[in-house]
């Protein structure tokens, strides 16, 4: 089914870009750390179920439970163009994640090859808006 034809998946999109978009720019200080703290511990805690960042963060002893917010972000081992071309296709995709609704996309390959990743519909969406504002 073609997302945009989905009520579900255009509330989703319009609650973001009408009313989520604009309203980190109102945090104070304290409220945006908090913010971004939840939000990369969630993150690291989806990355552990892609099998590559699960690989990565092993070897490097780091577990999701270590990473209590932005302070600890230099503890997570960093990840090379190397590595995603290694684990592609499979190993970029989370466990959790339904691959019927992702898209290939890939890089134009400036620098001789280009790379795929996959993403889902929002994210692309998103990523128009956040380019036209």
């Amino acid at each position: 089914m073609n997302p945009f034809h989905n009520p579900i998946f255009l509330s989703k999109v319009l609650k973001v870009y009408l009313f989520d978009i604009d309203r980190l720019k109102r945090f104070d200080d304290e409220k945006l750390r908090k913010y971004q703290d939840r939000h990369l511990k969630k993150m690291v805690q989806f990355a552990y179920s892609v099998p590559l960042y699960h690989d990565k963060y092993k070897k490097a002893g780091i577990y999701p439970n270590d990473i209590k917010g932005i302070k600890d972000i230099g503890k997570l081992p960093l990840v090379s163009k190397h590595d995603i071309k290694k684990y592609y296709p499979e190993g970029i995709v989370s466990s959790k994640t339904d691959k019927d609704h992702l898209v290939k996309v890939s890089t134009s390959g400036t620098t001789g090859k280009s790379l795929s990743i996959y993403v889902d519909m929002f994210d692309i969406v998103m990523g128009l808006f956040g380019y036209l504002r």
